[in-house]
């Protein structure tokens, strides 16, 4: 059994992160100035997740239904993140080559482009949690509705 209070939060963080990278990435953000704000409200969203997961408790319909509706901007906002996050790495990537062939290679660091790759990491795990909260919703429901 899960506890729907703590997937709700997790829900709520989740959503908060996804919210946050989408954003940066419309106006503009570097990644670096936006990873430590997504990495710390992944993990809560992570941790609530996880804890929602391990800790008995109930989760009744109508907060299954709730999560299962909440999930979609989720979905929706994460799934046109990815495009825009890797068109984002691309051009990180080609700025950096440009910049290296400049320099010797191994006097210039591009963080940049490990930082694009880590928000791609980020924006992943927020969709895996989603999908996991997504199931648990579901299978709740198909479980509540053998009872009926």
């Amino acid at each position: 059994m899960v506890d729907g209070r703590y997937l709700v939060a997790g829900w709520l963080s989740n959503m908060i992160g996804i919210l946050i990278g989408m954003i940066s990435l419309f106006l503009g953000f570097g990644a670096h100035s936006i990873i430590v704000p997504l990495l710390f409200v992944t993990s809560i969203s992570g941790s609530f997740t996880v804890g929602g997961f391990l800790k008995k408790g109930s989760l009744n319909s109508a907060t299954a239904e709730g999560l299962l509706l909440g999930n979609f901007p989720i979905w929706i906002i994460g799934t046109l993140s990815i495009p825009l996050s890797v068109d984002n790495y691309e051009h990180n990537l080609s700025l950096c080559q440009d910049h290296i062939a400049g320099y010797l290679a191994s006097s210039y660091e591009c963080t940049i482009v490990t930082d694009s790759l880590y928000y791609l990491g980020l924006l992943s795990a927020s969709l895996a949690i989603a999908l996991a909260v997504t199931f648990a919703s579901l299978l709740s429901l198909r479980r509540l509705s053998a009872r009926n």
